[in-house]
């Protein structure tokens, strides 16, 4: 009875987990997968953009990575967001037409990457492996991701 009971818990908590997800990713902001050109820059643009690449299953800690990071480069770098001069996307790799970053940027699981593109070009890339470890501790996951894009600003 009680590996009934048990089998049936778990079956319930798959079910609205399952329920979450699908919700979660129905309500989901669609992102400009073109990381160059978007309205209002131009090609001979400078810029940084942070993605943060996940996936269609998402856990409490893939929420908490975006939005850590997400909240971080506001807090640290408004001015140059509003300038357009640092841009944040987040990209579902399970979708067909993000599939290539796969490999572009040799992901292994839910990830933020660091892309300086210039005159319609990547110049160069991070991908920020630290933010896993990072976690539990929001102060120093913030301190990382000011300390990393500063760092691919200079």
């Amino acid at each position: 009875m009680k590996k009934i009971i048990s089998l049936s818990v778990f079956v319930l908590l798959a079910v609205v987990m399952s329920m979450y997800v699908f919700l979660s990713n129905a309500n989901s902001q669609k992102v400009n997968v073109d990381p160059v050109v978007k309205a209002g820059s131009s090609i001979n643009d400078s810029k940084l953009i942070a993605y943060y690449f996940y996936t269609t299953a998402r856990c409490v800690s893939c929420h908490k990575i975006e939005q850590y990071t997400k909240e971080s480069l506001e807090k640290f770098f408004f001015d140059e967001i509003a300038a357009g001069k640092i841009d944040f996307q987040m990209l579902n790799i399970d979708e067909p037409q993000n599939k290539h970053y796969i490999q572009d940027y040799q992901l292994y699981t839910k990830s933020v990457v660091l892309s300086k593109v210039s005159d319609g070009k990547e110049i160069k890339f991070k991908n920020l492996d630290k933010v896993w470890n990072l976690l539990n501790n929001k102060n120093k996951f913030y301190e990382y991701i000011k300390e990393e894009t500063n760092n691919f600003i200079n």
